[in-house]
């Protein structure tokens, strides 16, 4: 083991140029100079001011960095032993014992020292290419004027020299990408003050991800475990106010963002339809927007959404509706496991295309992504799923079968069909029981028109 002792020289800072309400580029990094590094785990790095156009992502004191020497056996972290007055330039210092001597050098980097959980060089690469693992928080705590240092996830790489330098010639860029959200009208109280801000994308915005450069492309890409969610802690009295975040990089458009503002006395919730719009939230760029809040009204329990179409379906949880009435989980005719239909109830309320009020864990079910449907299954025990068999009341709930489920539009509509073993049966209600049969428009339904509510934020 080879004991190595090294200083981080940045000679400047990353910048990122501002946007008004349209995305703008952020220009690659300007170039900066190190050596290699030592330990701890949180970095402070945050906005300077907006000048001339372009905001300077300015080191702090207690920045930390992980670095990879060459190979993933060489790994260390760093932290700032000098910064310049104006917080453009910082001296690191590093620690690392080597498990194994490079044939050639190259340094890697990833700022802040938190989110990193991996970086692995491409075999038989020369280039410096690399695949950087790393975490962007849910739950992020961003300043006035900048974003959560947390967030901000950073990654730098030198050129390979053949033998040990004293100083390391690198560029960084970030791997997220920013967002500069203004809520816009708000009609809460005077004295009501805003807590939290929680986005809800048809897309991951947060959890893990790999950034990936190579000499073809690069690019990042959200982990198969990643958060659709993104929730901002911000405490405010004021009806328009903005703040920052930092998230995986994704193309929304196509899809929606919820946006919920929860304060000391309730929420207030839009859910924006951005299936004509273009809305990318792109890396190493800044996207500022707007949300008007202005029609929503403060409510007490989550709100759940009418969805409009089956495209806009995802993973998650839902009430199913007919009519009156719901589809329950834990309510059954017979033992049989067939599900009686209940009524919504007057603790239940149904405005426009929103649903709030008492919700049981009896009106929910879970949807979950299976070949070319839904698995339907009961809240709280995915063993317990709905499937339909080719009898007129063969809608049952249980763990006997795996069945999926589609729904589509047909007669102006939204229907749920499932396909067993013998044919496609259709949801149905008759009465107060619900039913299975082969067509949308049977004599014998009171209907089979169905209402899906989702809930976007908890």
């Amino acid at each position: 083991m080879k004991p190595i002792v090294a200083t981080l020289l940045t000679a400047a800072a990353l910048s990122v140029a501002c946007s008004n309400y349209d995305p703008h580029h952020a220009p690659q990094a300007e170039r900066i100079s190190f050596s290699i590094a030592a330990s701890a785990d949180m970095s402070r790095t945050q906005w300077g001011e907006c000048e001339d156009g372009v905001y300077t992502v300015r080191w702090q004191p207690d920045d930390r960095i992980r670095v990879m020497l060459s190979s993933a056996d060489n790994i260390g972290t760093g932290s700032i032993e000098h910064i310049s007055a104006n917080g453009l330039g910082a001296c690191f210092a590093v620690d690392m014992s080597l498990a194994c001597e490079p044939s050639e050098y190259i340094c890697y980097a990833c700022c802040p020292e938190s989110a990193c959980k991996d970086m692995t060089p491409a075999e038989d690469d020369s280039q410096g290419h690399v695949s950087l693992a790393f975490t962007v928080p849910t739950r992020q705590m961003p300043s006035d004027k900048s974003f959560d240092p947390d967030a901000a996830v950073i990654f730098g790489r030198s050129p390979a020299a053949d033998r040990m330098p004293q100083v390391f010639d690198m560029r960084f860029t970030s791997v997220v990408a920013y967002g500069k959200l203004t809520i816009m009208d708000l009609p809460k109280e005077p004295d009501e003050r805003v807590v939290s801000v929680t986005l809800r994308a048809s897309r991951p915005l947060t959890g893990q991800a790999v950034y990936r450069s190579g000499s073809e492309t690069t690019s990042v890409c959200a982990e198969a475990d990643a958060s659709n969610d993104l929730e901002i802690e911000y405490a405010s009295t004021d009806d328009n106010f903005s703040l920052w975040f930092a998230c995986i990089p994704a193309a929304l458009g196509g899809g929606e963002l919820c946006v919920c503002v929860k304060t000391d006395r309730g929420r207030y919730e839009k859910l924006i339809d951005l299936s004509d719009k273009e809305f990318s939230l792109e890396r190493n760029r800044i996207l500022s927007f707007a949300v008007d809040m202005g029609k929503t009204q403060r409510c007490d329990t989550p709100i759940w959404h009418r969805i409009a179409s089956p495209d806009r379906i995802r993973d998650g949880d839902y009430i199913i509706a007919c009519g009156g009435s719901y589809l329950p989980n834990d309510t059954f005719v017979s033992t049989t496991k067939h599900p009686q239909a209940v009524e919504l109830g007057n603790d239940i309320h149904i405005e426009s295309d929103r649903l709030t009020g008492s919700v049981t864990e009896g009106m929910r079910w879970h949807l979950n992504t299976e070949a070319d449907g839904f698995i339907v299954s009961s809240y709280g025990d995915p063993s317990a799923m709905l499937y339909a068999t080719n009898t007129s009341d063969g809608i049952y709930v249980d763990g006997a079968r795996r069945l999926t489920w589609r729904f589509t539009v047909e007669g102006g509509a939204m229907r749920a069909l499932c396909r067993n073993a013998q044919d496609t049966r259709y949801l149905g209600l008759a009465g107060n029981k619900w039913r299975s049969y082969k067509t949308f428009d049977n004599i014998n339904y009171d209907s089979s028109e169905i209402t899906l509510y989702g809930l976007y934020v908890e």
